[in-house]
């Protein structure tokens, strides 16, 4: 990729939240959330480590205990999520279209407009919607059932959008030969 062409679709008012292995990394990661979330769920903090020797600390989002201290055994929505990214890449944004994805489960799950734009948010818009996620864990009376299904719903929707291309990608395979 030439440089111009770098900048160009960096600065991009339409530049694509993922590709469709994008999608594939966005669906693996939300489905390693889950699985995390399904042993161990946590309200009030990011996640919770366990040393080897047993002992359990949680950790919330300014602490400095490092994650190499232990395995992740509970985590909240957003927690569960930068734990699923960190197993493909030590990036912190490889994290942002799972939590895009999660953002847009939970305006349509509760009736809001959602039409996604398939644009990057500015950084200040995902930590709007990072707090919304982490407000809407941690609602008094919030249930683990309803969190692994807010997740089953993101899930859903990033297959429906790879499902969707697919034909789209083949047919440009089918063209570039």
């Amino acid at each position: 990729m030439t440089v111009a062409r770098f900048f160009q679709r960096w600065f991009s008012d339409h530049q694509p939240t993922s590709d469709v292995h994008g999608e594939e990394r966005t669906l693996s990661i939300l489905v390693g959330a889950k699985a995390l979330i399904e042993r161990g769920w946590m309200q009030g903090g990011w996640y919770v480590l366990e040393t080897p020797d047993g002992s359990r600390r949680p950790v919330g989002g300014e602490s400095f205990t490092r994650r190499s201290n232990g395995t992740v055994v509970q985590a909240c929505l957003v927690g569960g999520v930068v734990e699923a990214a960190t197993r493909h890449s030590p990036e912190p944004m490889v994290a942002a279209p799972a939590l895009d994805a999660l953002w847009g489960a939970l305006l349509t799950a509760e009736g809001r407009h959602f039409q996604p734009d398939r644009r990057v948010p500015s950084p200040a818009a995902r930590g709007v919607q990072v707090r919304a996620l982490t407000c809407w864990n941690d609602h008094a009376g919030r249930t683990h059932e309803e969190v692994l299904g807010l997740l089953d719903a993101a899930i859903g929707q990033v297959t429906a959008a790879c499902s969707a291309r697919e034909p789209d990608q083949a047919l440009v395979g089918v063209l570039a030969r």
